[in-house]
């Protein structure tokens, strides 16, 4: 059976998602590379066995999603609940709904909500610090250190936690934000060679910075270490300005954009999941077909009064 393969700006994503891995596993152990493999093989067998199904050529378009996955989940999260969540994110996003343009939803979203609504004692308390130096990880299964609740909840009450120690990953952080300046230098990267939807990244990003300088006691640095620890900047970067579900109109992918930014900032701030980022990137994708069809809609009628 001949395979099609994935698209250039797959090959992208997943090769700066591959990159992230170096320092993810010397942060906190090879757990996360058996993970990683557990996750291709996973997500390989359930796309080849649903295109075996539909009687199609099997289209590999979860590639991204197999490799980006095990880096949003808790680094302690058992591994059997980890492929679990990749299975079902192929299966509900890929494999039946699949081909350029059709994902109804960004996999990763769905397999990062899928783990925190199912397992959510394991996920809660799957936290843990990262060894001190960036290449330990490599001789140790996983970190022998626990955090106690969601690594946004326990530094809350810290005033020892300073930006330069967040942007080198001395904090507990999901396993893509291990090292964070290379996030960052990865996320322009993507930018630069328009592998991803640069203004839906620039309006989502935009858009929860701006909420953020409104809010009341806003400061700078609060505004810098809660896009440093988190979700916010992979996905910026990784999932929401993801072609294959951000808006199809320009216009549409500045408002899908502003629209998950702004919710990205209240579930932040204000809902019981303390970084439910991805949850934010849903509703935008839930959203993102109807404002084209707004956008579609508003134009034909400037036009037909032209």
């Amino acid at each position: 059976m001949t395979w099609k393969l994935p698209r250039r700006n797959d090959d992208i994503l997943s090769a700066c998602g591959l990159a992230l891995y170096v320092p993810a596993i010397g942060r906190y152990g090879l757990k996360l590379a058996v993970l990683l493999v557990l996750s291709i093989v996973a997500g390989f067998a359930v796309e080849r066995w649903t295109a075996a199904l539909r009687n199609r050529k099997p289209d590999a378009l979860g590639v991204p999603a197999w490799i980006l996955l095990p880096l949003v989940l808790p680094p302690a999260l058992p591994l059997w609940m980890g492929a679990t969540s990749v299975v079902f994110a192929v299966v509900v996003t890929t494999s039946f709904f699949g081909g350029y343009g059709r994902h109804p939803a960004s996999p990763v979203a769905v397999g990062w909500s899928f783990a925190a609504l199912s397992f959510p004692s394991e996920f809660g308390f799957g936290w843990a610090f990262p060894f001190a130096n960036v290449l330990t990880g490599f001789q140790h299964w996983c970190t022998r250190l626990p955090v106690v609740d969601h690594p946004i909840v326990f530094m809350a009450p810290r005033d020892d936690v300073t930006v330069r120690a967040l942007l080198l990953g001395y904090f507990p952080q999901a396993p893509c934000m291990a090292l964070p300046i290379l996030l960052i230098t990865l996320g322009l990267l993507l930018l630069a060679v328009r592998a991803i939807s640069g203004r839906t990244a620039i309006s989502f990003l935009g858009t929860y910075l701006l909420c953020g300088l409104l809010s009341p006691g806003a400061s700078w640095f609060g505004l810098t270490t809660s896009l440093l620890a988190g979700n916010v900047l992979f996905a910026t970067f990784f999932v929401a300005a993801d072609t294959r579900v951000s808006a199809r109109t320009v216009p549409g992918r500045w408002l899908v954009g502003a629209l998950g930014g702004a919710v990205a900032f209240l579930v932040r701030n204000f809902a019981s999941f303390p970084d439910g980022v991805f949850f934010a990137v849903l509703f935008a994708n839930v959203f993102a077909p109807i404002v084209d069809e707004g956008v579609l809609v508003l134009t034909r009628r400037r036009e037909g009064a032209a």
